[in-house]
């Protein structure tokens, strides 16, 4: 037990390690690749000096903005949900379960349309934060907090990503990949063993920026992919989970509230069905709701937020994502087939909040 505490007090506190190696890793290429390369090989050997002055200050530039990006990454952060007061789902005299006194109040909070909760309709509850936590959202012990759009803690970068950062880092995936891509591209025509061969620095940034261009272009393709399917990658991580032998699927539940009858039904969805909540009906929808309405800041190595409305009575959640119009559909399907474990009426959905 001593031995494992060890280890995870030893991983916390030596986060820094994997970054440190990644950013002393990307100064020693770009020094060998200028000094060596550029200017010693480029210009004072073969007498390229526009080309090497091409390549210097196209380096130098996304340096810039991967440096740039790098800082936001960590300053910006994941993002913390808001604390999420209980939704106000029964008035307080009628409380018979103690689960339920969480969420009666004299403050009446209204619920959302739609909400992740138990077979019993009471919402998921985060006891370290205290709050409800909205859809897509998971806590983080390394934050302490809930994050919204969890997808993963990158160790190279030494944070979290979340909704918050997500968009940084995908440019900085993008920033990096050129910067990789550059390099060892330039450097391709000249890899002859005689040109090299009195300089290891050459080779070592050769192999390097070799390898580190297929690692950054396969998380970027994975990246492009789940971004398409409107997915996190903790979310793909979980839908591609298989259950042991003999054993179901974990079921996911939501709580809905009928416009027909303004009655709130308990829904039981699959994997695939609760994953596929916010997936829209085209490619370019799920890219416009993961990464912000305005295509042309997708490229700019600046922080901006997505600026989306938040309207959560028509269809929208905590965070402005609408959902999937299919789902929907799905829903009121298993309404009128009478495919729902629990009805209720919501207090909180007949009175406005005080």
């Amino acid at each position: 037990m001593v031995f494992v505490w060890n280890l995870r007090w030893l991983s916390k506190h030596l986060d820094f390690l994997t970054p440190a190696v990644a950013f002393g890793l990307l100064i020693y290429g770009n020094w060998a690749y200028i000094h060596k390369f550029a200017i010693k090989k480029l210009f004072h050997q073969h007498g390229r000096l526009a080309t090497a002055v091409g390549l210097i200050a196209t380096i130098g530039v996304l340096d810039i903005c991967v440096l740039l990006i790098w800082v936001q990454v960590l300053l910006v952060g994941p993002g913390a949900q808001k604390t999420i007061e209980p939704y106000t789902l029964l008035p307080p005299a009628q409380v018979t379960d103690p689960r339920a006194e969480s969420f009666t109040s004299p403050q009446v909070n209204k619920p959302p349309l739609i909400y992740q909760c138990d077979e019993n309709g009471y919402p998921t509850w985060c006891a370290h934060c205290q709050s409800v936590k909205s859809l897509r959202t998971h806590h983080s012990g390394r934050t302490g907090s809930c994050v919204f759009k969890f997808d993963h803690y990158c160790g190279w970068l030494g944070t979290l990503i979340g909704a918050g950062n997500y968009l940084l880092f995908i440019q900085f995936l993008v920033y990096m990949d050129c910067l990789l891509l550059i390099m060892w591209i330039s450097m391709s025509p000249f890899i002859r063993v005689y040109t090299f061969r009195r300089d290891g620095n050459l080779i070592a940034i050769y192999i390097l920026s070799v390898w580190c261009s297929l690692f950054v272009t396969g998380l970027l393709t994975a990246h492009i992919y789940m971004i398409s399917l409107n997915l996190t990658s903790l979310e793909g991580i979980i839908l591609k989970k298989t259950p042991k032998k003999n054993a179901e699927p974990k079921p996911y539940y939501v709580c809905y509230k009928n416009p027909k009858d303004h009655c709130r039904y308990v829904i039981k969805l699959t994997g695939p069905q609760f994953m596929s909540i916010w997936r829209k009906c085209t490619i370019w929808a799920n890219w416009i709701d993961q990464l912000g309405e305005r295509a042309y800041l997708w490229f700019v190595p600046i922080y901006t937020s997505k600026g989306k409305s938040r309207d959560i009575e028509s269809a929208f959640d905590e965070t402005g994502s609408r959902i999937n119009d299919k789902i929907l559909t799905l829903i009121d399907g298993k309404l009128q087939s009478g495919e729902y474990l629990k009805r209720f009426e919501a207090y909180g959905d007949g009175h406005d909040e005080l």
